[in-house]
């Protein structure tokens, strides 16, 4: 559509969902070529607001990340780690500590610590209250 706020709103609600299942829609939008940037990280980066599609997002993210990455403009890739560093889980953070590991991002060194550090403090956390 041409209208421009009709257009956030339909991008929001493919993005913003409560269900790892309803994904698909969004992620295969967010491959189009067409899409204007602001909506494709949207699309990208909203389901890593929610702890419940995150470890989804970021498994679609690596499976896709051939496709996806030359859409996303050069200036995001040092905040790609930080976009999944919500992952409390230990094999959340064994998947990102992998797909950092296998995708060798240039200038992700640091963001990808302070990523994967945030994990291991939510770990302990969350292991202190055991």
């Amino acid at each position: 559509t041409e209208n421009a706020v009709l257009r956030r709103r339909l991008v929001l609600a493919l993005a913003d969902v409560g269900d790892p299942s309803l994904l698909a829609p969004g992620q295969a939008l967010a491959l189009a070529p067409e899409l204007a940037t602001k909506e494709r990280l949207l699309l990208v980066r909203a389901p890593a607001w929610r702890p419940v599609t995150l470890a989804a997002q970021l498994a679609w993210f690596e499976r896709e990340f051939e496709r996806v990455r030359p859409l996303l403009p050069e200036s995001v890739t040092s905040d790609i780690p930080s976009w999944f560093e919500g992952l409390c889980t230990r094999d959340g953070r064994r998947a990102l500590a992998d797909f950092l590991d296998d995708q060798r991002l240039p200038g992700t060194e640091r963001s990808g610590a302070a990523a994967l550090e945030a994990i291991e403090q939510c770990l302990a956390l969350h292991d202190g209250r055991s």
